[in-house]
């Protein structure tokens, strides 16, 4: 929910309940955890970076019902957009099983190298328009991996 927000120039409110004495149950605290560590892999396709041409690709659709907003099955064909310069962020709100990230969105430009966030440079190629991507066996967060388009 946060990075589709992101990909669409908005923010996120999150709600840590406190207790009378100013500390935090387990779960508040699990759950700060793990976005910091998601955070240490992908931020830098959140901090400094604004939406790009399109926010999203792919065929899962977020349905918002007033404040209120469903939760989603997210498919290897969904992405999310943000930029910052020459780079592109997309990030993969499931990363396929098959290790091929494919990605529509491209077709206007020349792709100059694609990088993994929390990993490195990982092998592309861009035919008719379509960008193709070789991911690893292991990827470097559990939750919504990023891939560094860079433009040429």
């Amino acid at each position: 929910m946060l990075v589709d927000i992101i990909s669409k120039n908005g923010t996120m409110l999150l709600n840590i309940l406190q207790r009378p004495d100013g500390t935090i149950d387990e779960w508040e605290c699990w759950t700060l955890e793990e976005i910091g560590t998601w955070f240490d892999v992908a931020a830098e396709g959140v901090y400094a970076t604004r939406p790009w041409r399109v926010y999203g690709e792919g065929e899962s659709k977020v349905i918002i019902d007033g404040f209120r907003e469903s939760e989603v099955a997210w498919g290897p064909s969904d992405y999310r957009f943000t930029c910052k310069g020459k780079d592109v962020y997309a990030f993969m709100m499931c990363a396929p099983e098959n290790r091929r990230a494919v990605l529509k969105s491209f077709v206007e430009d020349t792709v100059e190298k694609v990088t993994l966030l929390g990993y490195g440079e990982v092998p592309f190629a861009q035919n008719f328009g379509i960008l193709t991507v070789s991911l690893p066996e292991n990827l470097p967060t559990q939750y919504t991996n990023c891939l560094k388009v860079t433009l040429a």
